[in-house]
């Protein structure tokens, strides 16, 4: 395919801005110098300006949804951060009230383990109860965003499978510290303050 040029419908006069598009293998700054010493040869009053790569040309196109992607990332990650400071205060405090309970099971033989698991379960219980509503809520938005999606279909299952792990291990992570706390209760000392 040979060199086209293609002139604006609305430019009947024929003067005006002109945009070219220049495709080749040769470096950006090399083929910028070539150019406008070309177009100097023909006329040497004619400016060349404006020389821009296909790279920034779409750099530019996509600058404001990437801030905003950015920005609702950032947001993203300190809801999560209040969220996991959320359930570790609740699992604290929920460990704190049930002290004698632990030191009751743990008196009639319960490990470590099942204490830690005993807490564990109840928050990862809860947590799965609001993934489920979420992915239930979001499979019924899928329409809506569709537009919104690039290069990734509004059903994807493997989407669906990262997103609940990427809740479900703050969940874990803000949950175990306070479930190992409990599981290093002291029987004796929790039913001497009974």
């Amino acid at each position: 395919m040979g060199p086209e040029v293609y002139w604006p419908a609305d430019d009947e006069q024929g003067v005006g801005q002109r945009s070219f598009v220049v495709r080749s293998h040769v470096p950006a700054e090399e083929l910028t110098r070539a150019i406008r010493e070309l177009v100097h040869r023909v006329d040497p009053n004619q400016a060349v300006a404006n020389v821009k790569t296909m790279d920034d040309l779409i750099s530019t196109s996509i600058a404001q949804p990437r801030f905003n992607m950015a920005l609702l990332v950032s947001f993203a990650g300190i809801a999560l951060v209040l969220a996991c400071v959320g359930i570790y205060g609740v699992v604290a405090y929920s460990v704190a009230l049930r002290r004698q309970e632990i030191g009751v099971r743990m008196a009639l033989g319960a490990t470590r383990g099942q204490i830690s698991m005993l807490f564990l379960q109840r928050t990862l219980a809860a947590a799965l109860i609001g993934v489920a509503c979420g992915g239930a809520a979001t499979l019924l938005v899928t329409r809506l965003l569709r537009s919104q999606l690039y290069g990734v279909e509004p059903n994807n299952p493997m989407t669906f499978l990262i997103a609940v792990l990427l809740l479900l291990m703050p969940v874990l992570v803000a949950s175990l510290r306070p479930a190992l706390q409990a599981a290093s209760v002291d029987p004796v000392e929790a039913l001497r303050t009974e």
